[in-house]
């Protein structure tokens, strides 16, 4: 994060999130091909802002990496805030509509912390919204944000996405989202940030199936 935040107010976050791309799509590959268990039933998560998001060639760039590496492109999940889907709406929407038909997922990262409506979730292709860790810590103890995560839970059903509580790190938290029908936990309580190496993959697949989770593990690599 503080890279990206130097970066952006160097003007080339940008050419930082490409650099993150490129370094991904390998990483991702690698481990997949090496076959460790549980590996084809993982989703591999990865932070897109506007700058890179609203690129003319984005997806033509996406799509060649994932050719040139052998990926699979449902094995891949980008993330993207509201911010980027905001900025130009029309634009974001058109681009997020082809990533979908190259087969890639497509998350909102820290849904709340913007300003996006919550009818706007409709126009969206999205296959996951990530509930804001500022909703999610307030859910036992604050009926706005309760009835916040419930109006997204449902309307993910309705629509087709599923719904992932960020910040979780108690059993009591887990308990009550998982009564709320929340699809997927995230947080300390899951599992802390871990560095990433080619040597160093087998932790995603062990947690994956021991950790206490609601019905999956959205992870990323780094």
């Amino acid at each position: 994060m503080l890279f990206r935040s130097a970066a952006n107010v160097c003007g080339s976050l940008r050419l930082l999130d490409l650099h993150i791309l490129e370094r991904a799509i390998p990483a991702i590959s690698t481990i997949v091909k090496a076959g460790a268990p549980g590996c084809r039933e993982l989703v591999y998560a990865i932070n897109v802002t506007a700058d890179v998001l609203l690129t003319n060639d984005f997806v033509t760039q996406l799509d060649r990496q994932l050719e040139q590496h052998g990926l699979d492109p449902q094995l891949v999940c980008l993330e993207i805030t509201e911010q980027a889907a905001l900025r130009n709406p029309a634009q974001a929407i058109s681009t997020m509509k082809r990533l979908r038909k190259l087969g890639v997922k497509l998350a909102m990262d820290d849904f709340g912390t913007g300003t996006t409506s919550l009818g706007y979730l409709r126009d969206l292709p999205l296959d996951y919204v990530k509930i804001d860790k500022s909703y999610v810590w307030k859910l036992l103890s604050e009926a706005t944000s309760r009835r916040i995560i419930q109006f997204v839970v449902e309307l993910g059903k309705e629509i087709g996405f599923k719904t992932v509580a960020e910040g979780v790190e108690d059993e009591e938290l887990l308990c009550e989202l998982q009564r709320l029908g929340v699809s997927i936990a995230q947080g300390y309580l899951v599992t802390r940030p871990k560095p990433f190496s080619a040597g160093q993959d087998a932790w995603i697949f062990a947690e994956s199936g021991q950790s206490r989770n609601i019905s999956g593990l959205l992870a990323a690599p780094g």
